[in-house]
């Protein structure tokens, strides 16, 4: 996830020039990715198939779609794509892989 939020934040510091809107909103993402490790199956998988099949969920971070699957193995949460809202959800659900 770090990684995520740090392509987020820059995209958001220097291409938008809004340092203070970023640090704002990798603060909301950190909050929102740390709470998924109190039971993150209370998001429901997506309607979108196969990807809700495999148990792909989603959750939203302000303009950000962030796609997950459980890993009950390593009791892990895995982050397989992030997606800004206003793009066709659908279509770029489609390009993500699945490797379990």
């Amino acid at each position: 996830m770090k990684r995520y939020g740090i392509v987020i934040g820059d995209y958001i510091a220097y291409t938008l020039l809004e340092p203070n809107t970023a640090k704002k909103i990798i603060r909301q993402i950190r909050m929102k990715m740390e709470s998924l490790s109190e039971m993150p199956q209370r998001i429901k998988t997506i309607d979108e198939e196969p990807w809700g099949s495999y148990g792909i969920r989603k959750i939203r971070v302000k303009n950000y779609y962030f796609y997950f699957w459980i890993n009950e193995d390593k009791q892990q949460v895995q982050i397989v794509a992030i997606i800004y809202v206003h793009r066709n959800q659908e279509l770029q659900v489609g390009n993500i892989i699945i490797d379990k």
